[in-house]
Parts: structure tokens; C-alpha cells; sequence
């Protein structure tokens, strides 16, 4: 059997900003890695180091998920940028209904990137009601 190989570049890290502190995070595998004050973190160079230990972490990760032959988890997509609607969308309720389905089916098909919402500024899930339209006729 050949060796499997993993690209860490296919895996999101995410950095935010949480209470005035940085966090990096690799949500695939769970790592949350909080690193001090964002007000102390001020050079390029000190928020790449910390991409880079997340990013370190999660390549042991996989390595020894791979050599314990365990299921490696599969990338994460991240969510889609905020936008300002400019077609016809709709909410996570709307789309649950729409689909015949509960909100944690919903939730679920966009973890497994079968549905695509964008985010408004307050946070929520908006989809556009073409792609859900498309997405139930194949799926019917």
C-alpha cells in the first residue's frame, strides 16, 4: 500500500479575534490554539509563527491518525464571505422547509459541503434560492 500524503494547505487554519485575544485554529482535527493579546501581537512575522504551530500540530495530527490507519477527517471549506444580498435568499427555516428537512439536516449539508450559504453581517446563514431550487431537484 503506498503512502498517503497530506497537503496541509487543503486544511483551513482560521485566525479571529476573540475579546481582544488571537486565536488560531485548525477546526478539522479541533486544535484551538489562543495566543495572547492581539494588542501584543502586532508583526507579521508573529501571526505567520502562529499559522505555522497550528499548522505543524495538525501534520503530527494526521501523521499519526494515518499510521493508526483511523479515518482522516476531510477538509473543511470555509464558509463564504459576507455579502449584500442581491437575489432572492433565504433563511435557515426557510430552507428547512423548502427541503422538507429539520435545521441540524440543514446545518449538516453544509458541513458536508452540499450546500453553500454566505453569511450576512449579523452572521446568519442566507441561501440563495436558485442553488437550494437545483440542490432539491437532484436530489429528488
Amino acid at each position: 500500500m503506498g503512502q498517503t500524503r497530506i497537503d496541509p494547505r487543503r486544511y483551513p487554519i482560521v485566525i479571529r479575534i476573540i475579546d481582544g485575544y488571537i486565536e488560531a485554529s485548525q477546526p478539522d482535527l479541533s486544535i484551538y490554539r489562543v495566543r495572547g493579546k492581539f494588542d501584543d501581537v502586532r508583526k507579521a512575522e508573529d501571526i505567520g509563527k502562529i499559522i505555522l504551530d497550528v499548522m505543524n500540530e495538525a501534520t503530527i495530527k494526521y501523521h499519526a491518525l494515518i499510521s493508526r490507519h483511523e479515518k482522516i477527517p476531510s477538509p473543511s471549506y470555509p464558509k463564504k464571505s459576507i455579502f449584500f444580498p442581491t437575489e432572492a435568499t433565504l433563511s435557515m427555516s426557510e430552507v428547512a422547509k423548502y427541503l422538507g428537512t429539520s435545521h441540524d439536516t440543514v446545518r449538516r449539508l453544509c458541513r458536508d459541503g452540499k450546500l453553500n450559504p454566505t453569511l450576512t453581517r449579523g452572521k446568519h446563514r442566507r441561501f440563495r434560492f436558485n442553488e437550494i431550487q437545483l440542490f432539491r431537484e437532484r436530489s429528488t
